[in-house]
Protein backbone atom coordinates (compact mmCIF):
# COMPACT_ATOMS: atom_id res chain seq x y z
CA UNK A 1 0.00 0.00 0.00
CA UNK A 2 1.40 3.35 -1.05
CA UNK A 3 1.45 6.36 1.26
CA UNK A 4 2.30 6.89 4.94
CA UNK A 5 2.20 3.66 6.90
CA UNK A 6 3.36 2.43 10.30
CA UNK A 7 6.69 1.51 8.73
CA UNK A 8 7.28 4.81 6.94
CA UNK A 9 6.48 6.04 3.45
CA UNK A 10 5.99 4.02 0.29
CA UNK A 11 5.53 5.81 -3.02
CA UNK A 12 4.16 4.78 -6.40
CA UNK A 13 6.34 4.73 -9.50
CA UNK A 14 5.19 5.65 -13.03
CA UNK A 15 4.17 2.11 -13.98
CA UNK A 16 2.02 1.69 -10.85
CA UNK A 17 0.32 5.03 -11.39
CA UNK A 18 -0.30 4.24 -15.05
CA UNK A 19 -1.83 0.88 -14.15
CA UNK A 20 -4.16 2.55 -11.65
CA UNK A 21 -5.28 5.19 -14.17
CA UNK A 22 -5.97 2.61 -16.87
CA UNK A 23 -7.89 0.40 -14.44
CA UNK A 24 -10.08 3.32 -13.34
CA UNK A 25 -10.80 4.33 -16.93
CA UNK A 26 -11.76 0.81 -18.02
CA UNK A 27 -13.93 0.33 -14.91
CA UNK A 28 -15.73 3.67 -15.06
CA UNK A 29 -15.77 4.70 -18.73
CA UNK A 30 -15.78 1.67 -21.02
CA UNK A 31 -14.56 -1.90 -20.57
CA UNK A 32 -13.39 -1.87 -24.21
CA UNK A 33 -11.57 1.45 -23.93
CA UNK A 34 -8.24 1.35 -25.81
CA UNK A 35 -5.54 2.61 -23.46
CA UNK A 36 -2.55 1.22 -25.34
CA UNK A 37 0.59 3.36 -25.27
CA UNK A 38 0.41 4.14 -29.01
CA UNK A 39 -3.10 5.58 -28.71
CA UNK A 40 -3.84 9.23 -27.86
CA UNK A 41 -5.46 8.29 -24.55
CA UNK A 42 -2.55 6.04 -23.68
CA UNK A 43 -0.10 8.86 -24.42
CA UNK A 44 -2.08 11.28 -22.27
CA UNK A 45 -2.14 8.71 -19.48
CA UNK A 46 1.65 8.45 -19.68
CA UNK A 47 2.01 12.24 -19.36
CA UNK A 48 -0.30 12.36 -16.34
CA UNK A 49 1.41 9.36 -14.71
CA UNK A 50 4.85 10.97 -15.05
CA UNK A 51 3.59 14.20 -13.47
CA UNK A 52 1.93 12.34 -10.59
CA UNK A 53 5.12 10.33 -10.03
CA UNK A 54 7.00 13.58 -9.52
CA UNK A 55 4.49 14.54 -6.82
CA UNK A 56 5.00 11.19 -5.09
CA UNK A 57 8.78 11.74 -5.21
CA UNK A 58 8.33 15.23 -3.78
CA UNK A 59 6.23 13.79 -0.95
CA UNK A 60 8.99 11.29 -0.18
CA UNK A 61 11.64 14.05 -0.15
CA UNK A 62 9.53 16.13 2.24
CA UNK A 63 9.06 13.11 4.52
CA UNK A 64 12.78 12.20 4.50
CA UNK A 65 13.84 15.82 5.11
CA UNK A 66 12.43 15.62 8.63
CA UNK A 67 15.07 13.12 9.79
CA UNK A 68 18.81 13.80 10.22
CA UNK A 69 19.84 10.46 8.71
CA UNK A 70 17.99 11.10 5.44
CA UNK A 71 17.81 14.91 5.21
CA UNK A 72 20.41 16.72 3.12
CA UNK A 73 21.45 20.25 2.26
CA UNK A 74 19.40 23.05 3.77
CA UNK A 75 16.85 20.58 5.16
CA UNK A 76 19.59 18.90 7.20
CA UNK A 77 20.76 22.32 8.42
CA UNK A 78 17.26 23.01 9.73
CA UNK A 79 16.95 19.61 11.42
CA UNK A 80 20.40 19.78 13.05
CA UNK A 81 19.70 23.32 14.28
CA UNK A 82 16.80 21.97 16.36
CA UNK A 83 19.35 20.35 18.69
CA UNK A 84 21.83 23.23 18.54
CA UNK A 85 24.16 21.89 15.83
CA UNK A 86 24.58 24.82 13.43
CA UNK A 87 26.27 24.01 10.13
CA UNK A 88 29.75 25.54 10.03
CA UNK A 89 30.05 27.96 7.12
CA UNK A 90 32.95 28.21 4.70
CA UNK A 91 35.68 30.73 5.49
CA UNK A 92 38.15 32.54 3.26
CA UNK A 93 41.90 32.02 3.35
CA UNK A 94 43.88 34.91 4.87
CA UNK A 95 47.36 36.07 3.92
CA UNK A 96 49.45 38.78 5.60
CA UNK A 97 51.07 40.89 2.89
CA UNK A 98 53.30 43.96 2.55
CA UNK A 99 52.33 46.50 -0.11
CA UNK A 100 55.39 48.41 -1.32
CA UNK A 101 55.37 51.56 -3.44
CA UNK A 102 55.16 55.32 -3.41
CA UNK A 103 54.31 56.94 -0.11
CA UNK A 104 50.64 58.06 0.27
CA UNK A 105 49.51 55.79 -2.56
CA UNK A 106 45.95 54.63 -1.91
CA UNK A 107 45.46 50.94 -2.60
CA UNK A 108 41.67 50.56 -2.69
CA UNK A 109 39.56 47.68 -1.46
CA UNK A 110 39.12 45.12 -4.22
CA UNK A 111 42.75 45.26 -5.36
CA UNK A 112 43.71 41.71 -6.24
CA UNK A 113 46.87 39.58 -6.25
CA UNK A 114 47.38 35.99 -7.33
CA UNK A 115 49.95 33.29 -6.71
CA UNK A 116 52.50 33.21 -9.51
CA UNK A 117 51.73 30.20 -11.69
CA UNK A 118 48.31 29.68 -10.06
CA UNK A 119 45.93 32.48 -11.08
CA UNK A 120 43.05 30.61 -9.40
CA UNK A 121 44.64 31.31 -5.99
CA UNK A 122 43.43 34.88 -5.97
CA UNK A 123 43.53 37.27 -3.00
CA UNK A 124 42.09 40.76 -2.55
CA UNK A 125 41.97 43.65 -0.11
CA UNK A 126 38.67 44.12 1.68
CA UNK A 127 39.51 47.61 2.91
CA UNK A 128 41.46 50.59 1.58
CA UNK A 129 45.15 50.78 2.49
CA UNK A 130 47.58 53.68 2.20
CA UNK A 131 51.32 53.18 1.75
CA UNK A 132 53.10 54.83 4.67
CA UNK A 133 56.43 56.57 4.85
CA UNK A 134 58.77 53.92 6.23
CA UNK A 135 62.08 54.95 4.71
CA UNK A 136 63.37 52.84 1.87
CA UNK A 137 61.15 51.28 0.72
CA UNK A 138 57.81 52.74 1.79
CA UNK A 139 55.13 50.15 2.58
CA UNK A 140 52.07 49.16 4.54
CA UNK A 141 51.27 45.75 6.04
CA UNK A 142 47.71 44.46 5.61
CA UNK A 143 45.71 41.23 5.51
CA UNK A 144 44.41 40.03 2.14
CA UNK A 145 41.58 37.55 1.81
CA UNK A 146 40.90 34.87 -0.78
CA UNK A 147 38.34 35.87 -3.37
CA UNK A 148 36.55 32.53 -3.02
CA UNK A 149 35.59 30.75 0.16
CA UNK A 150 36.88 27.33 1.15
CA UNK A 151 40.16 25.42 1.00
CA UNK A 152 40.77 25.68 -2.75
CA UNK A 153 42.88 28.86 -2.45
CA UNK A 154 46.38 27.77 -1.44
CA UNK A 155 49.65 29.50 -0.66
CA UNK A 156 53.01 27.95 0.24
CA UNK A 157 54.72 30.23 2.76
CA UNK A 158 58.33 30.92 1.86
CA UNK A 159 57.93 29.36 -1.59
CA UNK A 160 55.15 31.07 -3.53
CA UNK A 161 55.31 34.65 -4.82
CA UNK A 162 52.49 37.08 -5.52
CA UNK A 163 51.66 38.90 -8.75
CA UNK A 164 49.64 42.12 -8.84
CA UNK A 165 46.44 41.47 -10.79
CA UNK A 166 44.94 44.95 -10.39
CA UNK A 167 47.29 47.67 -11.60
CA UNK A 168 47.48 50.60 -9.18
CA UNK A 169 49.71 53.58 -9.96
CA UNK A 170 52.27 53.86 -7.16
CA UNK A 171 52.00 50.21 -6.08
CA UNK A 172 55.17 48.39 -7.11
CA UNK A 173 55.09 45.02 -5.34
CA UNK A 174 53.26 42.78 -2.91
CA UNK A 175 54.80 40.01 -0.81
CA UNK A 176 54.03 37.87 2.23
CA UNK A 177 55.10 39.39 5.50
CA UNK A 178 54.53 39.22 9.22
CA UNK A 179 54.80 36.79 12.07
CA UNK A 180 53.53 33.25 11.75
CA UNK A 181 51.00 32.22 10.79
CA UNK A 182 51.34 34.33 7.64
CA UNK A 183 48.82 32.21 5.79
CA UNK A 184 45.60 30.81 7.25
CA UNK A 185 43.85 28.34 4.99
CA UNK A 186 40.17 28.71 4.27
CA UNK A 187 37.71 26.10 5.49
CA UNK A 188 35.09 24.42 3.33
CA UNK A 189 31.47 24.48 4.39
CA UNK A 190 30.70 21.57 6.68
CA UNK A 191 29.46 18.61 4.64
CA UNK A 192 26.25 16.75 5.37
CA UNK A 193 28.15 13.76 6.78
CA UNK A 194 30.30 15.98 9.01
CA UNK A 195 27.24 17.83 10.30
CA UNK A 196 25.42 14.56 11.05
CA UNK A 197 28.41 13.27 13.02
CA UNK A 198 28.80 16.49 15.01
CA UNK A 199 25.08 16.51 15.77
CA UNK A 200 25.28 12.94 17.09
CA UNK A 201 28.25 13.86 19.27
CA UNK A 202 26.43 16.88 20.67
CA UNK A 203 23.47 14.70 21.67
CA UNK A 204 25.67 13.16 24.36
CA UNK A 205 24.96 16.35 26.31
CA UNK A 206 22.54 14.62 28.64
CA UNK A 207 23.29 16.74 31.69
CA UNK A 208 25.42 14.00 33.25
CA UNK A 209 29.15 14.62 33.71
CA UNK A 210 30.26 11.40 32.04
CA UNK A 211 33.45 11.28 30.00
CA UNK A 212 31.43 11.19 26.77
CA UNK A 213 29.24 14.07 27.91
CA UNK A 214 32.29 16.19 28.79
CA UNK A 215 33.83 15.41 25.41
CA UNK A 216 30.60 16.34 23.64
CA UNK A 217 30.49 19.60 25.60
CA UNK A 218 34.04 20.45 24.57
CA UNK A 219 33.31 19.84 20.89
CA UNK A 220 30.73 22.64 21.05
CA UNK A 221 33.47 25.16 21.90
CA UNK A 222 34.38 27.25 18.85
CA UNK A 223 37.72 26.11 17.44
CA UNK A 224 37.87 22.79 19.29
CA UNK A 225 37.98 20.22 16.49
CA UNK A 226 39.16 17.20 18.44
CA UNK A 227 38.93 16.31 22.12
CA UNK A 228 40.01 13.38 24.25
CA UNK A 229 39.04 13.05 27.91
CA UNK A 230 41.13 10.89 30.25
CA UNK A 231 39.64 9.90 33.59
CA UNK A 232 41.10 8.46 36.78
CA UNK A 233 38.23 7.62 39.17
CA UNK A 234 40.50 5.74 41.57
CA UNK A 235 42.20 6.91 44.75
CA UNK A 236 45.71 6.45 43.34
CA UNK A 237 47.73 7.98 40.52
CA UNK A 238 47.08 5.83 37.46
CA UNK A 239 49.42 4.46 34.76
CA UNK A 240 48.86 7.54 32.60
CA UNK A 241 50.03 9.88 35.36
CA UNK A 242 46.60 11.26 36.31
CA UNK A 243 46.24 12.10 40.00
CA UNK A 244 43.46 10.42 42.02
CA UNK A 245 39.90 11.41 41.14
CA UNK A 246 40.86 13.64 38.23
CA UNK A 247 40.21 14.22 34.55
CA UNK A 248 42.50 15.46 31.79
CA UNK A 249 40.86 17.23 28.84
CA UNK A 250 43.05 17.27 25.73
CA UNK A 251 41.90 19.63 22.97
CA UNK A 252 43.19 20.60 19.54
CA UNK A 253 42.33 22.92 16.67
CA UNK A 254 42.98 21.29 13.30
CA UNK A 255 41.87 24.31 11.28
CA UNK A 256 41.04 27.97 11.64
CA UNK A 257 39.62 29.47 13.75
CA UNK A 258 41.58 28.18 16.72
CA UNK A 259 39.96 27.90 20.13
CA UNK A 260 40.15 30.59 22.82
CA UNK A 261 41.69 29.33 26.08
CA UNK A 262 39.11 31.13 28.22
CA UNK A 263 36.31 29.30 26.39
CA UNK A 264 38.01 25.94 26.91
CA UNK A 265 38.58 26.26 30.66
CA UNK A 266 35.11 27.69 31.22
CA UNK A 267 33.51 24.73 29.44
CA UNK A 268 35.63 22.28 31.46
CA UNK A 269 34.44 23.92 34.69
CA UNK A 270 30.81 23.90 33.54
CA UNK A 271 30.98 20.22 32.50
CA UNK A 272 33.15 18.44 35.04
CA UNK A 273 31.67 16.66 38.08
CA UNK A 274 31.84 18.42 41.43
CA UNK A 275 34.88 17.38 43.44
CA UNK A 276 36.84 16.17 40.41
CA UNK A 277 40.24 17.78 39.91
CA UNK A 278 41.58 18.79 36.51
CA UNK A 279 44.99 17.81 35.21
CA UNK A 280 47.22 19.02 32.37
CA UNK A 281 50.17 21.13 31.31
CA UNK A 282 48.19 24.30 30.59
CA UNK A 283 45.82 26.26 32.76
CA UNK A 284 43.69 29.37 33.21
CA UNK A 285 40.80 30.57 35.36
CA UNK A 286 37.10 29.90 34.86
CA UNK A 287 34.31 31.76 36.64
CA UNK A 288 31.74 29.86 38.68
CA UNK A 289 28.08 30.80 39.14
CA UNK A 290 28.96 32.91 42.19
CA UNK A 291 31.60 34.93 40.39
CA UNK A 292 34.57 33.13 41.96
CA UNK A 293 37.70 32.30 39.96
CA UNK A 294 38.45 28.58 39.60
CA UNK A 295 41.82 27.27 38.40
CA UNK A 296 41.40 24.77 35.55
CA UNK A 297 44.11 22.68 33.90
CA UNK A 298 43.96 21.13 30.43
CA UNK A 299 46.28 19.72 27.76
CA UNK A 300 47.08 19.98 24.08
CA UNK A 301 48.62 17.25 21.92
CA UNK A 302 52.34 16.72 21.83
CA UNK A 303 53.29 17.24 18.19
CA UNK A 304 55.78 14.77 16.80
CA UNK A 305 57.69 15.61 13.64
CA UNK A 306 57.66 12.61 11.35
CA UNK A 307 60.06 11.81 8.55
CA UNK A 308 59.24 9.69 5.52
CA UNK A 309 61.61 7.92 3.13
CA UNK A 310 60.13 6.54 -0.11
CA UNK A 311 61.70 4.70 -3.04
CA UNK A 312 59.40 4.28 -6.03
CA UNK A 313 59.43 3.21 -9.63
CA UNK A 314 58.51 6.08 -11.95
CA UNK A 315 57.11 5.92 -15.46
CA UNK A 316 59.53 6.72 -18.28
CA UNK A 317 56.95 8.35 -20.55
CA UNK A 318 57.15 11.77 -18.90
CA UNK A 319 53.94 11.39 -16.90
CA UNK A 320 55.71 11.25 -13.51
CA UNK A 321 54.87 14.42 -11.56
CA UNK A 322 58.25 14.59 -9.79
CA UNK A 323 59.85 13.73 -6.45
CA UNK A 324 59.01 17.04 -4.76
CA UNK A 325 55.33 16.81 -5.72
CA UNK A 326 55.16 13.29 -4.31
CA UNK A 327 56.51 14.64 -1.04
CA UNK A 328 53.97 17.47 -1.11
CA UNK A 329 51.15 14.97 -1.66
CA UNK A 330 52.25 13.07 1.47
CA UNK A 331 52.25 16.34 3.43
CA UNK A 332 48.75 17.19 2.16
CA UNK A 333 47.49 13.76 3.22
CA UNK A 334 48.98 14.16 6.69
CA UNK A 335 47.52 17.65 7.14
CA UNK A 336 44.05 16.51 6.10
CA UNK A 337 43.93 13.17 7.90
CA UNK A 338 46.21 12.86 10.92
CA UNK A 339 44.49 13.25 14.29
CA UNK A 340 45.54 12.98 17.91
CA UNK A 341 46.54 9.44 18.82
CA UNK A 342 46.62 8.29 15.19
CA UNK A 343 49.55 6.11 14.17
CA UNK A 344 51.11 6.27 10.71
CA UNK A 345 51.86 3.11 8.77
CA UNK A 346 53.83 2.46 5.61
CA UNK A 347 50.59 1.27 4.01
CA UNK A 348 49.08 4.75 4.53
CA UNK A 349 51.93 6.33 2.58
CA UNK A 350 51.79 3.69 -0.14
CA UNK A 351 48.06 4.29 -0.67
CA UNK A 352 48.73 8.01 -1.19
CA UNK A 353 51.74 7.65 -3.48
CA UNK A 354 50.54 4.73 -5.60
CA UNK A 355 47.64 6.80 -6.98
CA UNK A 356 49.82 9.72 -8.12
CA UNK A 357 50.53 10.43 -11.78
CA UNK A 358 53.42 8.49 -13.24
CA UNK A 359 54.03 6.26 -10.22
CA UNK A 360 54.39 2.71 -11.51
CA UNK A 361 54.89 0.94 -8.19
CA UNK A 362 55.90 1.37 -4.57
CA UNK A 363 57.42 -1.56 -2.73
CA UNK A 364 56.23 -1.87 0.90
CA UNK A 365 59.77 -2.52 2.04
CA UNK A 366 60.93 0.76 0.47
CA UNK A 367 58.74 3.02 2.64
CA UNK A 368 59.99 4.10 6.07
CA UNK A 369 58.25 6.45 8.50
CA UNK A 370 59.13 7.40 12.08
CA UNK A 371 60.31 10.30 14.22
CA UNK A 372 63.99 9.89 13.33
CA UNK A 373 65.48 12.22 10.71
CA UNK A 374 66.81 9.11 9.02
CA UNK A 375 63.83 6.74 9.28
CA UNK A 376 64.49 3.11 10.16
CA UNK A 377 60.94 1.88 10.92
CA UNK A 378 58.06 1.13 8.57
CA UNK A 379 55.50 2.40 11.09
CA UNK A 380 55.15 5.08 13.76
CA UNK A 381 52.94 4.26 16.75
CA UNK A 382 51.32 7.30 18.35
CA UNK A 383 50.42 7.54 22.01
CA UNK A 384 47.00 8.84 23.02
CA UNK A 385 48.45 12.34 23.50
CA UNK A 386 50.59 12.62 20.36
CA UNK A 387 49.85 14.24 17.01
CA UNK A 388 52.07 13.36 14.08
CA UNK A 389 53.03 16.09 11.59
CA UNK A 390 54.71 15.95 8.19
CA UNK A 391 55.99 19.18 6.61
CA UNK A 392 57.66 18.69 3.27
CA UNK A 393 57.33 22.09 1.61
CA UNK A 394 59.18 24.03 4.31
CA UNK A 395 61.15 21.45 6.29
CA UNK A 396 61.67 18.69 3.71
CA UNK A 397 60.37 15.88 5.92
CA UNK A 398 59.77 13.57 2.95
CA UNK A 399 62.66 12.06 1.00
CA UNK A 400 61.64 10.59 -2.35
CA UNK A 401 63.90 8.50 -4.56
CA UNK A 402 62.49 7.65 -7.99
CA UNK A 403 64.07 4.93 -10.05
Amino acid sequence: MAGLTTTGITIKDVSEILTDIEAEQIANIDADLNVEADEILGQLNGVYAAALAELWELLEEIYQSAYPDTASGQSLSYVAALTGAIRQVATKAELKVRLTGTVSTLVPAGTQFYVDGDPDSLFELTADATILEQGTPDYVDVTAYAVTEGSATTYAVGTDTLVIATHISGLTSVAEIGAAPRFTAGVDEETDSELRLRREQSLALAGASTVEAIRADMLTVAGVDTCTVFENPTGQTDAQGLPPNSIEVLVDSTAAPTYVEADVVQQIWDSKPAGTETYGGLGAYATDSQGNQQSILYSTPSTVRLYVDITLTAATDGSYLGDSEVGNAVEDWATANLRVGQSVYASDIINVVADLAGVVSVSPSSVLVDNLSTPVSTDWAATARQLGTIDNRVNGDVTVTSV
